[in-house]
């Protein structure tokens, strides 16, 4: 699934909706009840009117009633409790009873501002055989969210299990673009429930204010849409004068115009559970009950909303390791095209004969250079006179850095000589001082069909006293025409990068060179840093769930089977914690600064053999130090590391008795150069171009000891760090030799 490719070109005014404010809406649903308790006094300050009706007196009575009035001394114990914590709801639930009363309250506690807010709704699951099911139905649950291999299948997978706790009639993921809109995704649906798989909603189904409350709360819940609000008594906080702020509040009333939008929507009860993307909404998972009022309790309410902060940490994680992936393929086209510019002192034709880079660059179909003057095209392109036309009015625009856009019909009034190959555009300056010259990316247009949950242009209405949403949610069916495919992030950035590369091979060659020499370091140094901040933000949710599926397995009265799958998830957890430290490890090569010293290689080998001594023993491996070796200068802590390592793979991969030396050769007056050679299983032809690439291993990751395919990549990482080079020879059967050198080689 490509999200970057959703869009439907449409951007709404929704002001009127996004100035209602939903987090003060004065009432609460009645399925429970609320008391704003005022602090140190432990004061009822403001409640909602229904609990009054329920102990059978004015809910006015109650106000600056102290808890200890109203509730059991067991619950004041636990209350108390709560509030001794740093943050209040970390003892959430709590079980509550009223004085005088039997049933039980599923309570949580929050505190907004200077206002602790207190919830109780019914206790519905004593029975601690649900509560085992619905346990062992979330682990399931999570063990199948850990292994679903795409977004498609990760979001089903949601959809799936959020209905299965549920018992609800529709469970869809609903993805928001750019703009806001949203589409639905993915969904799980019951028999003869009506599909909404596919279909689009306008930016003003969900408004601005909605959102923000949904990245701040993430579960919000409506047991029966029909139901009649219970007022917050007095409306006004009397020590505050404000309204009580509900935005983090479960049985906080909704908007009358929301409750409208649901009963044109035919739904009886909804749920709906946040998905982040960092620190922003990316999509909810949004359930329907179509049947009557459906309660939910806290505890399968809580159940979802960790599938949530899985999905979303799954999310984000995918996002992390896809950029990261982009950034390393943007890298290897740039020090392609500037390799090319280098060696050639006509930059335009480095770059017009390495066409198929230039274009995979941003994934452009067709591309122009314009620079003194002249205008050469590559691949798809509108016609030459056309594009001269175009470049004038970039120029006009003055300047203009770079500039993109899906819809060139919305931007520039000369579009239609463009014709269908120039919809999209991305354009970057070569020149601040001498105008005119850009390179221009093209994209050609892509007729879509976008289906909508009724037509987006019947948007909210007013009937002269309020809003009132659309009425019908049919298919509508609109076709958008004269826009390609939207540019990335990560196009946008390459041809920046590009640009920044053009622009120093202008300068001038020796400057040049020594430009982008800086560059490839900086460059190499952010990678480094990335990788650093990705895997070390990572291991804390993958320890997380590591930790928890720990607990979870010293859990008694768990089915054989269940184990296993708990099993599943330790174990895989903690494998993408080995990747990670490795990742980390990897990372760290480019940021710490050489101890260079002169070496003893005797001593280093000894030193590494040392270190995997018992590698060596348990496959009874024979090892022979070579005598006389070069002095040369390195880091010894290093070095040692890439001899441990080379050593250990010997060992490995060998399916007889291991014979491995450790030797050196003459260098013919440049830099000596050093190798372990093995009688080992050796490395197929087709396969030597992956040996050093990271997290690549050549057989199966439990084979041959298993591992995380980073050994060989820091090895030749550390090598190049000394400003050296790595390589190796190796006969399938026979074994392989590792060379290296710890400075460059003579030519």
């Amino acid at each position: 699934m490509d999200l970057e490719n959703i869009t439907t070109g449409r951007i709404y005014d929704v002001t009127n909706c996004d100035r209602e404010p939903i987090h003060i809406p004065g009432a609460i649903q009645p399925h429970g009840f609320l008391l704003a308790i005022r602090e140190p006094e432990l004061t009822v300050e403001q409640l909602g009117e229904n609990l009054g009706a329920f102990l059978g007196k004015p809910a006015e009575s109650i106000l600056g009633t102290k808890l200890e009035a109203l509730f059991t001394p067991e619950t004041m114990q636990e209350i108390q409790g709560a509030l001794c914590l740093p943050d209040v709801r970390s003892n959430n639930p709590l079980t509550a009873k009223f004085i005088g009363r039997e049933e039980s309250f599923t309570t949580t506690l929050h505190r907004h501002g200077e206002t602790m807010i207190l919830e109780l709704e019914k206790a519905t699951e004593a029975d601690g055989a649900k509560r085992l099911d619905r346990y062992h139905r979330t682990r399931q649950a999570i063990s199948k969210l850990r292994a679903a291999r795409s977004l498609d299948e990760l979001c089903a997978t949601a959809c799936e299990q959020v209905r299965s706790l549920t018992g609800l009639d529709r469970v869809v993921v609903y993805f928001f673009d750019r703009d806001w809109n949203g589409a639905v995704i993915s969904e799980s649906r019951s028999e003869g429930t009506e599909s909404f798989m596919g279909l689009h909603f306008p930016a003003s189904d969900i408004p601005r204010q909605a959102r923000a409350l949904y990245s701040q709360n993430w579960l919000r819940l409506i047991p029966e849409v029909s139901y009649q609000a219970s007022p917050i008594v007095p409306a006004l906080n009397p020590r505050t004068g404000a309204p009580l702020d509900l935005s983090f509040s479960i049985l906080r009333s909704v908007s009358p115009l929301h409750i409208e939008y649901l009963n044109n929507m035919g739904l009886t009860a909804s749920m709906s559970v946040s998905l982040m993307k960092g620190d922003q909404l990316w999509g909810l998972i949004s359930c329907a009950g179509l049947n009557g009022p459906r309660y939910i309790s806290f505890e399968t309410r809580a159940a979802c909303e960790f599938i949530g902060e899985v999905v979303s940490s799954l999310l984000a994680e995918k996002s992390q390791l896809e950029t990261y992936d982009a950034r390393l393929n943007t890298r290897r086209i740039l020090d392609h095209l500037v390799s090319a510019m280098t060696k050639n002192e006509d930059f335009v034709a480095a770059l017009f004969t390495n066409q198929e880079q230039l274009l995979g660059l941003t994934g452009a179909s067709g591309a122009a250079i314009s620079f003194r003057g002249d205008v050469a095209l590559i691949g798809q392109t509108p016609k030459l006179p056309a594009v001269r036309h175009l470049i004038q009015w970039l120029t006009s625009l003055g300047g203009v850095d770079s500039f993109e856009t899906e819809n060139l019909r919305r931007e520039y009034p000369g579009w239609a000589e463009l014709g269908p190959e120039g919809c999209g555009l991305l354009a970057i300056s070569l020149s601040k001082s001498s105008p005119g010259q850009f390179v221009c990316w093209f994209r050609p247009e892509v007729t879509q069909t976008v289906k909508w949950g009724g037509n987006p242009n019947k948007a909210p209405s007013e009937d002269g006293m309020r809003l009132h949403p659309r009425k019908s949610f049919a298919l509508w069916q609109e076709t958008l025409r004269g826009q390609s495919l939207p540019w990335r992030r990560e196009d946008i950035e390459a041809a920046q990068g590009l640009q920044r590369s053009v622009n120093e091979v202008v300068l001038g060659r020796a400057e040049r060179l020594e430009q982008l020499i800086e560059e490839l370091r900086r460059s190499n140094f952010e990678l480094d840093s990335f990788a650093y901040a990705a895997s070390h933000d990572l291991k804390e949710p993958v320890r997380g769930i590591h930790n928890y599926a720990d607990f979870l397995r010293r859990e008694t009265g768990l089915s054989e089977k269940g184990r296993e799958r708990l099993e599943t998830i330790y174990r895989l957890t903690e494998r993408m914690d080995g990747l990670l430290n490795s990742l980390l490890e990897y990372s760290q090569v480019g940021r710490t600064d050489l101890a260079l010293e002169e070496l003893n290689f005797n001593d280093l080998a000894n030193q590494a053999q040392e270190m995997v001594k018992s590698a060596l023993q348990d496959r009874g491996a024979k090892v022979t130090v070579g005598e006389g070796f070069p002095k040369v200068l390195g880091d010894k802590v290093r070095v040692v590391q890439i001899l441990t390592n080379l050593l250990s793979n010997a060992a490995k991969y060998n399916e007889k008795t291991p014979e491995i030396f450790v030797g050196a050769e003459a260098a013919n007056g440049g830099a000596p150069i050093f190798f372990v050679r093995d009688n080992g299983i050796g490395i197929p032809p087709d396969q030597r171009d992956t040996v050093f690439r990271i997290f690549k291993r050549l057989h199966g990751k439990e084979e041959f000891g298993g591992g995380s395919g980073t050994g060989l990549t820091i090895a030749k990482a550390i090598v190049e760090r000394h400003g050296g080079e790595m390589w190796f020879d190796s006969e399938p059967g026979q074994g392989t030799t590792f060379y290296f050198t710890l400075q460059r080689r003579a030519s």
